[in-house]
């Protein structure tokens, strides 16, 4: 549950970023004219917001090899959108080999509308997603200029009155309340170093970031986000499930697991690298012996030394000297 405070928290960021592309931050006194700089500074912007800047979205062609055999995934690209609005720089983050060229040939020609920071153009940092699924074409999510053009809504169905109510109990029992404050507040420290980059230096600086926390502290106790919680839980989750997840947690177990839920999964992916990390260098080592091609490659993987000798010393080795 931390995870998705967290993004509550982030997105709060990002929209702060991308408000700035119709409107500059307002300040107290005129800013300083910034000093020239050689390239546009770039700042990250989560991919939904920037969704909401699309000018032009060419949507990908499903490979036909790929549906032949029955390939469907999701590939995520990294790109950076250049102060024209136009993607500068594409990488691949990850996706089914045979879908890719077809989303990078897509998304490359993809344009946004350009975004500014306190009047000052912007190159953006942000990840795109492009879903391709048997039977339908590949998706991006629409913009929403797409949406009035088509008159269609990415709204989910409404939630069943009976479920939904087990869905509220749910959140009851798991006193996600607490939880939401109590994730949100320790993810404050790191979210305020990223908003530092950003921000203006204003007289009441520090004083408008800690009523911009408080306002976002205040959010998990809004109907919205339980709402948007409870869309969340409906996706993945039946009614039967939500009911067996009720009266476990009414229990003394369930409570209790409940409030060091988080420690246990914080402390498991530690465990986990540090597992890791102490057979990494094992592991790699067994590779360099499979694989002759990384010996001297490496500096885990030295040059096998007999080889070595029989190279630098190749009159000794051919006479048998000692």
């Amino acid at each position: 549950m931390r995870s998705l405070f967290a993004i509550v928290c982030l997105l709060a960021l990002c929209s702060i970023t991308a408000a700035a592309q119709d409107q500059p931050i307002s300040q107290s006194a005129p800013a300083a004219t910034p000093a020239p700089q050689d390239k546009p500074k770039t700042i990250r912007v989560g991919g939904n917001v920037m969704q909401a800047s699309l000018k032009k979205q060419v949507q990908p062609v499903y490979p036909a090899d790929a549906k032949a055999a029955g390939i469907a995934g999701t590939v995520v690209l990294h790109a950076v959108i250049g102060t024209d609005g136009k993607i500068e720089d594409l990488k691949v983050v990850s996706g089914p080999p045979m879908l890719i060229k077809s989303a990078r040939d897509a998304v490359q020609q993809w344009e946004y509308k350009p975004t500014t920071l306190s009047g000052q153009p912007m190159r953006v940092d942000t990840t795109i997603t492009v879903v391709f699924t048997l039977g339908s074409s590949p998706s991006t999510p629409p913009s929403p200029q797409d949406q009035q053009q088509t008159g269609k809504s990415t709204e989910p169905p409404p939630i069943d009155p009976q479920f939904q109510s087990d869905l509220e109990q749910l959140l009851q029992v798991m006193h996600y309340q607490e939880k939401a404050a109590a994730g949100m507040r320790a993810m404050i420290p790191t979210i305020r170093k990223q908003i530092d980059v950003v921000f203006p230096q204003t007289p009441n600086r520090d004083k408008i970031l800690d009523r911009f926390f408080e306002e976002v502290m205040g959010l998990a106790n809004t109907d919205e986000f339980k709402n948007a919680m409870e869309k969340v839980y409906v996706k993945y989750l039946t009614d039967d499930d939500v009911k067996a997840m009720i009266e476990f947690y009414k229990s003394p177990a369930g409570q209790h697991y409940n409030e060091v839920s988080a420690k246990i999964i914080a402390e498991c992916g530690q465990a986990g690298m540090v597992i890791g990390q102490s057979h990494a260098l094992e592991i790699m080592k067994g590779l360099c012996k499979e694989y002759p091609e990384l010996q001297g490659a490496a500096a885990f993987c030295p040059a096998d030394s007999k080889q070595s000798g029989r190279v630098e010393n190749p009159s000794k080795a051919a006479s048998g000297g000692e």
